[in-house]
């Protein structure tokens, strides 16, 4: 069954709504996936707030300069099903590069990250950053240890005013006793 015009105009809007609201996009080549590992990597992209379609090359380029982005030719080439990632991006980038690693058959070409063309080394990089928590874990570390320090500084004239005054007392005690 053909499909008709208005149904392609609904899926390109759909797509630009997806592409519009999605903070990432990873485009893949998935050509040679298994239907059951396609099945396996959509649920495991789920997991992470993470959708992953098949979308045709042209329909996508359409929908992303609708958006103001253009992508290289080479991206758009071949079959490509994206992951558009609506929550964190380095858990699915982290995702998406395991499971190119053990079916050796997913190929990562790029995507694109608030606006900017990522190659599939950039992407393969933030793969193996943490993940957001433990960043965030690191940055509050890093910002309370200057703190304690200055809580010590900002102590230190007082405690020693206090010696100060502990010694006057012991020699007033000492004279008088």
């Amino acid at each position: 069954m053909a499909v008709t015009r208005s149904q392609k105009e609904k899926f390109l809007k759909d797509l630009e709504q997806m592409v519009s609201e999605s903070r990432a996009l990873f485009l893949t080549d998935y050509r040679g996936l298994a239907v059951k590992d396609m099945r396996g990597l959509r649920l495991r992209l789920g997991e992470m707030d993470c959708r992953y379609r098949v979308v045709k090359n042209r329909l996508l380029a359409l929908a992303l300069a609708g958006q103001g982005v253009e992508l290289p030719a080479y991206l758009l080439t071949g079959p490509t099903a994206i992951g558009f990632c609506y929550g964190d991006v380095v858990g699915p980038a982290k995702a998406l590069s395991a499971f190119a690693e053990e079916t050796k058959v997913l190929a990562i070409k790029g995507g694109i990250l608030e606006r900017r063309i990522l190659t599939s080394q950039e992407i393969l990089s933030l793969a193996k950053l943490p993940p957001r928590e433990e960043l965030f874990r690191r940055l509050l570390g890093q910002i309370q240890v200057p703190l304690y320090g200055l809580g010590g500084v900002l102590q230190a004239p007082l405690r020693n005013f206090l010696g100060v005054l502990a010694a006057r007392r012991d020699q007033l005690q000492a004279v008088q006793g």
